[in-house]
């Protein structure tokens, strides 16, 4: 694993929890998105209810995959293809609604939601797959022909070069955290004198049983030696 994966990893896992509660709170919120639609019919009507549920499918997909996998690189973008599933679920039911008006105000809000799904992705994948919400919308227009196009690309523009800024502050405010706890783990684990590991090492070695781990099934020898104390005449 090469540096910029290790800092990645490092960076998702600080945020891990929070993008699954992310996650959570995002799927759960686009629920209530079908009493805007009541308020569209003016009545009670569910024939948007299967897009605005359809959401459920992805999202338990993740849930199960974020209970497994610790990859960043599986779910960052696991995280992404849930904000443009909620993106679609909305084109979805946009298509029974009668009145698309208010279509570039619900654009602005879930691009709202990609700025925290910034926090534990790698910068430049942020950018570029919450970029990606033109193209749902360039899609999507093709058979919905908004009436507000051009609105929304006038707010959406400035909004997603708002959330590239914040996305690049976040990680480099992680990079200090990142240094700080590298030097903290680098001075834990090693010699000031010699640069070798000391016997807090072993502490990393020890599996639950307080067993050392061996790799492989071979044996492993320790040795320690004590060089602090000099000898003088």
């Amino acid at each position: 694993m090469n540096k910029d994966k290790v800092f990645y990893q490092s960076k998702f896992e600080h945020y891990r929890v929070m993008n699954m509660w992310i996650v959570i709170a995002s799927c759960i919120s686009s629920l209530f998105y079908v009493i805007s639609d009541w308020y569209l019919f003016g009545e009670i009507n569910m024939v948007t209810v299967p897009a605005r549920t359809a959401i459920l499918i992805p999202f338990a997909v993740f849930m199960i995959v974020n209970a497994k996998v610790k990859d960043y690189r599986v779910i960052v973008p696991l995280s992404y293809l849930i904000a443009h599933s909620i993106m679609w679920c909305t084109i979805w039911a946009c298509v029974y609604l009668p009145d698309l008006t208010f279509a570039s105000d619900g654009f602005i809000i879930i691009m709202a939601i990609f700025i925290f799904f910034g926090f534990a992705a790698p910068g430049k994948w942020s950018v570029i797959f919450t970029g990606l919400i033109f193209l749902d919308i360039g899609v999507a227009n093709i058979f919905l022909h908004y009436p507000e196009l051009l609105m929304m690309l006038i707010l959406g523009i400035p909004f997603y070069g708002g959330i590239c800024l914040v996305v690049w502050a976040m990680e480099r405010s992680y990079v200090y955290q990142y240094v700080a706890q590298r030097m903290l783990e680098e001075s834990a684990y090693h010699d000031q004198l010699t640069g070798l590991f000391n016997r807090n090492i072993i502490d990393t070695l020890m599996d639950e049983n307080k067993s050392l781990q061996c790799f492989g099934g071979e044996d492993i020898s320790v040795l320690l030696f004590d060089i602090d104390l000099s000898c003088t005449e």
